[in-house]
């Protein structure tokens, strides 16, 4: 199989957080930052291109005889320790979406 170029149009909205420019993928959830409006757009666009990029084959760092002689050290989570970490990853993300539209919605009243 060949790898083949695909040229993609994508739209960015783009805004002040005090110092810094923050630029926002609307089609991926995708973004950057940086000192100017260009930088924070190029940042994006790097940042987009990683985003899309394939992901390479996954090469163990350990072999499986090595895994044997340590895996009783990393016992699996409980269902409870899954819970914490989903809820703490879901804080996290709610977090970010409210900043998100508080940001939208100054952005919007300056307009």
């Amino acid at each position: 199989m060949t790898a083949q170029t695909i040229q993609i149009s994508l739209k960015a909205s783009v805004w002040r957080e005090g110092q810094l420019f923050i630029a926002r993928c609307l089609q991926l959830d995708v973004a950057s930052q940086g000192q100017t409006e260009e930088e924070s757009l190029a940042n994006l666009r790097e940042a987009v291109e990683l985003y899309l990029e394939p992901p390479s084959p996954l090469k163990p760092d350990v072999s499986y005889e090595d895994w044997d002689a340590f895996k009783d050290d990393y016992p699996p989570l409980t269902d409870e320790q899954i819970g914490q970490i989903t809820d703490q990853a879901m804080s996290e993300y709610d977090r970010e979406e409210m900043l998100y539209e508080q940001a939208k919605q100054r952005r919007s009243v300056a307009g």
